[in-house]
């Protein structure tokens, strides 16, 4: 991982940060899977992702794969998320969530785009009360 600096996304200032899987680690992010009992094949993925420079939240994100699963003739996976702020009003609470999502993929010779968006998030919180006391003694 490496920030590359200040730069500009969607017109706000934002920390550019450039991240590689690393030979020596692990995949657990990516893995595609054939059929119900197949094997599962991990994807290495490169790509950069960009801070809002005042607050550091997450405002875009895009991977792609360092090099190609000849397994699967899978030669393309690339994805492009952006991020913004979305308000719960029955908690009170933002969180940065995606707004948008463009996906490309070139899998046993078919191309895939997809183009997806976000809106009307729903916030699932549970409550729990908690009190302690001294157990009751039965006379």
């Amino acid at each position: 991982m490496k920030c590359e600096g200040l730069a500009n996304f969607n017109g706000k200032p934002a920390w550019q940060i450039y991240f590689r899987q690393r030979a020596d680690k692990p995949n657990r992010i990516r893995s595609y899977k054939i059929g119900e009992n197949g094997p599962s094949h991990p994807v290495a993925l490169k790509g950069r992702a960009w801070f809002v420079a005042d607050s550091y939240q997450i405002i875009g994100l895009q991977t792609d794969l360092i090099e190609a699963l000849p397994d699967l003739r899978l030669t393309v996976d690339h994805a492009a998320v952006e991020y913004g702020p979305v308000h719960f009003s029955s908690r009170g609470v933002d969180m940065w969530l995606p707004q948008t999502a463009e996906l490309y993929c070139d899998l046993r010779g078919k191309r895939l785009h997809r183009r997806l968006s976000f809106t009307d998030y729903l916030l699932f919180a549970v409550d729990d009360k908690e009190k302690i006391s001294l157990p009751k003694i039965s006379p």
